[in-house]
């Protein structure tokens, strides 16, 4: 569970809080076994990683971001709401403070 990797990632969290990037390279390394001279992307590495999507994923991808923009738009606006963010799709929200935590 949770408790079993919870001071390792602490440990990660604030040796990059210390560290900043130096650390991310070397998390990267020893994770992903990629080494990193900048974290970076280029123009032309984005381009080419569009290049190897389907387009039907892109489309997805823009139809899910117009979704999260609807839904935190309407989230700003007031404590209780309901739309129809696409036909037969509706989402809402009532926001209730908690007495105490």
């Amino acid at each position: 569970g949770i408790a079993d990797v919870l001071s390792a990632v602490n440990e990660i969290v604030m040796e990059v809080g210390n560290k900043g990037d130096e650390a991310l390279f070397t998390y990267t390394e020893k994770f992903e076994g990629a080494r990193l001279d900048d974290l970076r992307v280029s123009e032309e590495e984005i381009d080419a990683a569009y290049d190897l999507v389907e387009e039907r994923l892109m489309e997805a991808l823009s139809d899910a971001a117009d979704t999260i923009f609807q839904f935190h738009n309407q989230q700003k606006q007031r404590e209780l709401w309901m739309t129809e963010i696409a036909p037969g799709v509706t989402v809402g929200q009532k926001v209730v403070p908690l007495d105490s935590v």
